[in-house]
């Protein structure tokens, strides 16, 4: 059922227009919630730092976390103190905020949040209300930034810098709002935010008229890596004889993401042939989904890995993807943020 929707939604099927008058409600509910939001600031929480807000106006994985990783990294070598909070979706932690560890049951943080810490090494906090996270993170931290993996809807908490990721390979879809369609938002709130990013490259994508260029991005495979051995294998290493021999025929290839159509791509593209098994975003994946009646070499994503390692064999491997962005938008970002940082402390000495 996870999977008939957004099929529809990128095909582009006929079916999905009786859900329209429900995307016309679901417009006018999001837009009454946004419209108080702003009228009434006192119910809007600001942070005593900067605050990134990383997110899309659709439904699914469009490179949000990838980024995330990249520009949390990025600040790190600037000396920046970056922290990250995420809402943890599908985690199931008994008590919030959580602080997600490298030892932390993926079950309790959700794929992403564990992700998150496993590549930063920096503080992650999962908290569905997101407030109430950042707070925890200036007490226990005191970091200068902090970057939200998703939100971009979440309009209690005040932002300072707002980055919304486009999937330049499936675009809008239909262009409907929910659940008619993949939009949270009409494209035109794209022409609100300080960067747009457009991770990958498909059909054109109509955006709206923005007051900049977008920003290309695109994530790279760096290696294959074991789940049970941490064995790496750098790409490309078909040329490798006593490797290449490893993954000879057939592969089954497993992703439980957003888009697992480019993962599928980039296995492909390393020379790989592939036996496809499509699940839908954030799948629990249990020891029986991969019953897949023969004995084969398994590669999925490593957001999917992070799932499987209590119960992988040998033949597990996830493909490690880096995004890759122009040093021209994270000297920006860096820029911008130092501009924020600075009017926040000639406001404070002000006030004083």
């Amino acid at each position: 059922m996870k999977q008939i929707f957004p099929r529809a939604w990128y095909s582009k099927s006929r079916w999905v227009c009786l859900l329209y008058p429900f995307s016309l409600l679901y417009f006018c509910i999001t837009q009454v919630r946004r419209y108080r939001y702003k009228t009434y600031q006192n119910s809007v929480f600001k942070a005593g730092v900067p605050v990134i807000v990383i997110g899309n106006i659709t439904t699914g994985g469009t490179g949000k976390t990838p980024l995330t990783i990249a520009l949390t990294n990025y600040l790190l070598a600037q000396g920046r103190v970056p922290a990250i909070l995420t809402r943890g979706y599908q985690g199931k932690g008994a008590d919030y905020p959580l602080h997600v560890t490298l030892t932390t049951p993926v079950a309790t943080s959700g794929d992403e949040a564990l992700l998150l810490a496993l590549n930063t090494r920096v503080p992650v906090v999962v908290d569905p209300q997101r407030a109430r996270g950042v707070k925890y993170l200036q007490k226990h931290f005191q970091p200068d930034v902090i970057l939200c993996d998703d939100g971009l809807q979440h309009y209690a908490l005040a932002r300072d810098m707002e980055i919304a990721v486009v999937d330049g390979m499936r675009g809008f879809g239909n262009c409907l709002l929910l659940p008619a369609g993949p939009l949270r938002e009409p494209p035109t709130r794209l022409t609100e935010v300080d960067f747009v990013i457009v991770n990958g490259t498909g059909p054109k994508i109509d955006l709206p008229a923005l007051k900049q260029p977008t920003v290309a991005m695109t994530l790279r495979p760096t290696m294959l890596v074991n789940l049970v051995t941490g064995e790496q294998l750098q790409l490309p290493f078909l040329h490798m004889p006593t490797k290449a021999t490893i993954f000879a025929g057939k592969i089954h290839a497993v992703a439980g993401i957003g888009n697992p159509e480019r993962f599928f791509q980039f296995l492909q593209k390393l020379g790989l042939t592939i036996i496809t098994h499509e699940f839908s975003d954030h799948h629990q994946f249990i020891h029986n989904d991969f019953n897949f009646g023969e004995a084969k070499v398994v590669i999925m994503t490593e957001k999917d890995a992070v799932k499987c390692m209590q119960f992988a064999t040998k033949e597990y491997w996830y493909l490690k993807v880096e995004a890759q962005l122009p040093s021209s938008f994270l000297q920006a970002v860096h820029d911008q943020l130092t501009v924020i940082s600075s009017d926040r402390s000639t406001s404070r000495s002000a006030t004083l």
